[in-house]
C-alpha cells in the first residue's frame, strides 16, 4: 500500500505536539524536529512493505 505524508501539521509543527528527540546531526545541520512517533511508524509500515510518500505544498527544497 501506499500511504502518503503532508510535512506541514502532520509531521512538522510549530510547537503543537510533542517531537522526537534531536539528534546531534540534526543539531548541527538545523534540521526541523519531526513528530513524536514518526520514525516508529515509518519503520513499523516499511517492515509490512508499505511505501511511504512524504508532499508538501510549502515551497519546501528537496
Amino acid at each position: 500500500m501506499k500511504i502518503s505524508f503532508d510535512l506541514d501539521d502532520t509531521i512538522i509543527s510549530n510547537n503543537r505536539f510533542p517531537l522526537e528527540k534531536e539528534t546531534f546531526w540534526a543539531k548541527i545541520t538545523g534540521c526541523e524536529r519531526i513528530r513524536s512517533g514518526t520514525v516508529a511508524l515509518f519503520k513499523a509500515l516499511r517492515d509490512r512493505k508499505h511505501t511511504i510518500y512524504i508532499y508538501t505544498t510549502s515551497f519546501r527544497v528537496p
